[in-house]
């Protein structure tokens, strides 16, 4: 039996998180004033819903029992982890933001 997280990496983890997001909006508003890279953060909050949503059994990851809806839900998690950083390349790319911005959307997450 695997033992519980303790409260404070727990507290420290929750820390870095909003840390990064406060980051992630001040370079977004402050150093390029446009809104797009909010789209990279919209990416990241809308990852986990379909590992909800395909509601994993009590199974491992790595077993190859999975059902087909599990498959397809792991698929999405994935689709849109790598969405975040090369959507941060695109919109670099395409001008709509700087590159400390980019920077710090792909090393600051």
């Amino acid at each position: 039996m695997s033992e519980p997280v303790d409260q404070k990496s727990l507290l420290l983890a929750a820390l870095f998180i909003v840390f990064g997001c406060v980051l992630h909006i001040l370079a977004c508003t402050v150093i390029d004033d446009t809104f797009y890279p909010l789209l990279i953060m919209a990416m990241y909050l809308i990852a986990p819903l379909p590992f909800f949503l395909c509601a994993p059994s009590d199974s491992s990851f790595l077993e190859a029992d999975n059902s087909g809806f599990e498959t397809i839900g792991n698929f999405i998690i994935g689709m849109f982890g790598v969405s975040g950083p090369c959507l941060t390349l695109v919109l670099l790319h395409n001008g709509m933001c700087v590159v400390i911005v980019c920077l710090d959307i792909l090393f600051g997450d």
